[in-house]
């Protein structure tokens, strides 16, 4: 029986340069389809460019009129922030309990 080869891509992505962004993507199936690869995986928003935030700025910018459905987009930093506060360590202790760790030491690494 053959086994799958999985292969991952790593690029750097342009934001908003879909047709530079595809290329990349071309070029790493190329590669992967000389390497036998079945499975090829690539970082998420790649064709884009990878941050939706650097995506809108970028579109803006160039004078498209840009609406986001990102409820995130909705909230200053200080609110995200304090909301990331205040959930962080529910969290960690719940990891660590399904995790089997019974420390009640929470770090944030924030």
């Amino acid at each position: 029986m053959t086994g799958l080869k999985v292969g991952v891509v790593q690029i750097s992505s342009e934001s908003g340069d879909f047709d530079r962004n595809l290329e990349a993507h071309i070029k790493a199936i190329k590669v992967a389809a000389l390497s036998n690869v079945s499975f090829l995986v690539f970082p998420e928003l790649s064709l884009i460019g990878y941050e939706p935030a650097s995506f809108n700025a970028e579109l803006t910018y160039r004078g498209f009129q840009i609406t986001s459905c990102d409820p995130m987009y909705q909230f200053a930093a200080d609110e995200i922030r304090r909301r990331i506060d205040e959930v962080y360590p529910k969290i960690m202790v719940k990891m660590r309990q399904e995790a089997g760790i019974n420390s009640g030491v929470v770090q944030n690494c924030l």
